[in-house]
């Protein structure tokens, strides 16, 4: 494989792991869901090889506020199972320390309530991807363009993915179609310099 191609797909991996975190107008969700990540926190966790980040949460780089809020996250969801909000805090809370297998339980139990959540399914597209699980990140990221097919981080994640697999042809077609439907969206304005990688 052309190592030009290589690079590409894992920079274009990359960003678009980032863009799945930056994506979240779930106004339903309290503001402080990121509370306790401490500054320069990495976005997703991944690493540069796209291998799922096995370090975790560790003294090093992560707050202790940030433990006291999951555990009276969990209390909370264990107690009443059905607030789906504190579900829904607590996932993202752990998915954004690194503990995306973790999270994916409280996603789904939100999800369960809500299934056509396309801020949850993005977000735990996002956890799938973590892990190294790139067809349910595929599969989700089909669905929400199913219920929104114009969702710009939709059509951008799934132009990422494709280039992840390094179906090229597809995922430049993606990225085009997205710059057609969003031309002054960040998404369109990220899939520009990507499609410019590609060349």
């Amino acid at each position: 494989m052309n190592m030009k191609y290589l690079y590409l797909a894992l920079a274009v991996v990359l960003v678009g792991v980032v863009l799945f975190l930056a994506f979240d107008q779930d106004t339903s969700a309290p503001a402080d869901a990121a509370a306790g990540l401490p500054e320069g926190h990495p976005e997703m966790g991944a690493r540069q090889d796209g291998a799922p980040d096995a370090e975790g949460p560790t003294a090093s780089n992560v707050r202790e506020d940030y433990y006291q809020r999951v555990d009276n996250l969990k209390a909370k969801v264990e107690k009443d199972p059905s607030d789906l909000e504190s579900a829904l805090e607590l996932a993202r809370l752990l998915r954004d320390g690194h503990r995306a297998e973790e999270s994916i339980k409280y996603f789904d139990l939100y999800l369960k309530a809500n299934p056509n959540s396309v801020n949850a399914m993005l977000d735990l597209s996002v956890s799938h991807f973590m892990i190294g699980n790139r067809d349910e990140a595929m599969k989700l990221t089909q669905k929400i363009l199913s219920i929104d097919p114009k969702n710009a981080t939709a059509m951008y994640n799934l132009g990422a993915l494709y280039a992840s697999q390094e179906k090229f042809d597809k995922a430049r077609e993606v990225w085009k179609d997205l710059i057609a439907a969003h031309p002054e969206d960040e998404n369109s304005i990220r899939a520009k310099e990507a499609l410019e990688r590609l060349k």
